[in-house]
C-alpha cells in the first residue's frame, strides 16, 4: 500500500472510532434524544457530528488532491545537492 492509501484508512478509521466511542453506551454514551440528557450533552454530540463531517470531507479532499511528485520531478534539482552560491542562483 502506498502512503496516500494508509493516510486515508487512518483518517477514516480514526473518525469512525471517535464517533463509536462517543455514542456507544459502553464507553462515553452521549445521548442526542430531546427528552434525555442535558443541553450540554446534546450540544457536544451535535458538535462532534458536525466536526466529524467537516474533518471527513476536508481531510479526504486534502489527501486525495495531493500530488505524488518528488523534489526532482517538481523542481528539476535536489535541495541537498546545492552547495555553492552559483548553484543556488541557478536553481532560483
Amino acid at each position: 500500500m502506498d502512503k496516500k492509501t494508509l493516510q486515508l484508512i487512518g483518517l477514516n478509521l480514526g473518525i469512525a472510532v471517535v464517533n463509536v466511542a462517543t455514542f456507544s453506551d459502553a464507553l462515553i454514551g452521549l445521548d442526542l434524544a430531546a427528552d434525555m440528557g442535558s443541553v450540554l450533552e446534546r450540544a457536544i454530540g451535535f458538535t462532534l457530528i458536525i466536526m466529524s463531517i467537516l474533518v471527513f470531507f476536508i481531510g479526504n479532499y486534502k489527501i486525495l488532491s495531493r500530488k505524488n511528485m518528488s523534489a526532482v520531478q517538481q523542481y528539476d534539482y535536489v535541495l541537498e545537492d546545492i552547495d555553492t552560491i552559483p548553484e543556488c542562483m541557478e536553481a532560483l
